[in-house]
């Protein structure tokens, strides 16, 4: 299973794991589009100061010449699709909002046939309803990691997780709340 980490699962998991885009044991990978937002929006500077000191960790996915025509040809369908088809999200009952970045995801799994890690409601409903394609969200990714033993849980590990919700950091579900809890035997940070 290899999974495409889109910038908020990046930006929540890479201090938990800061091999994740490096080691294949943990199975994520990330593209450029996602490493470009992640250092050339201002926000991201100020918001994540410690982002600048894991930059050698994140590391983008390769792709082969054919992949890349691929993935653009299919990036151009997805375009349109969004934004002309009028394609309704069945959970809002609104169009999609995706933006840039989060089309150039979906050409990346569609092509590469690959799950995604996203907290993007948008997002995650758009892969599901057009595309079957599973999404993640991060503390799902942690349970996976507890599971297989690729993580152990610690107290700076915890932190980090307290840090998540002090920031107001994308809600996890309370499946994967209770999962994680028992697996760590700690409790997940209130929100």
């Amino acid at each position: 299973m290899i999974m495409i980490c889109d910038t908020c699962s990046v930006l929540m998991l890479i201090r938990i794991a800061p091999e994740m885009l490096c080691d294949p044991k943990y199975e994520c990978v990330t593209i450029k589009a996602v490493y470009d937002e992640l250092f050339k929006t201002p926000r991201f500077k100020f918001k994540y100061p410690w982002l600048a000191r894991l930059e050698p960790k994140i590391k983008t996915l390769d792709i082969s010449p054919n992949e890349k025509n691929l993935i653009e040809k299919n990036l151009k369908v997805i375009k349109c699709h969004v934004e002309s088809a009028g394609i309704i999200n069945t959970i809002t009952g609104g169009p999609f909002n995706l933006s840039q970045t989060d089309k150039t995801i979906v050409a990346h799994a569609v092509c590469l046939n690959t799950s995604v890690s996203s907290v993007d409601h948008d997002l995650s409903a758009y892969l599901d309803q057009q595309y079957e394609i599973k999404v993640w969200e991060p503390l799902c990714l942690i349970n996976h990691w507890l599971q297989n033993d690729i993580i152990i849980w610690d107290d700076s590990k915890q932190t980090v997780l307290e840090n998540w919700v002090a920031c107001q950091e994308a809600r996890q579900t309370q499946k994967n709340i209770d999962k994680f809890e028992e697996l760590t035997g700690r409790e997940y940070p209130k929100y």
